[in-house]
């Protein structure tokens, strides 16, 4: 049982129970603080909230690519388990995904672009 485990929790309590009761100290740290301290911590969380609004155009490729990373994670180390290698497991999975998006793109277009001509023709003169 780790430090903290030990620290809040009481015998035989599961380990989620250190974080619910870490969560509600802060909580509570936070309704006991006074009004400048307060004032510092909202005033960080809008400074941090501003400059991930100003760097948002540079951190949503790292953003995209985390969130592909994790969702392909299990089926290329499950590839990588059958002797293909890690490497090559991550290339074939995103050569599949690029396919797959090209065969989307292939059949959605023609269809995309059928409908706005249907609704270019419908539009008033």
């Amino acid at each position: 049982m780790a430090v903290n485990e030990r620290l809040f929790c009481a015998a035989g309590e599961p380990p989620v129970c250190a974080q619910m009761r870490c969560l509600h100290y802060t909580v509570c740290m936070f309704k006991t603080a006074t009004g400048m301290l307060k004032l510092y911590v909202l005033a960080g969380i809008a400074l941090t909230g501003w400059l991930l609004y100003l760097l948002a155009p540079i951190l949503t490729p790292f953003m995209a690519a985390a969130v592909l990373s994790y969702l392909f994670n299990p089926l290329v180390t499950r590839m990588a388990a059958w002797h293909l290698g890690r490497a090559g497991a991550t290339t074939v999975v995103f050569l599949i995904f690029a396919l797959v998006l090209v065969g989307i793109a292939l059949v959605l277009l023609p269809v995309i672009q059928n409908q706005a001509v249907l609704f270019i023709d419908a539009l008033p003169n």
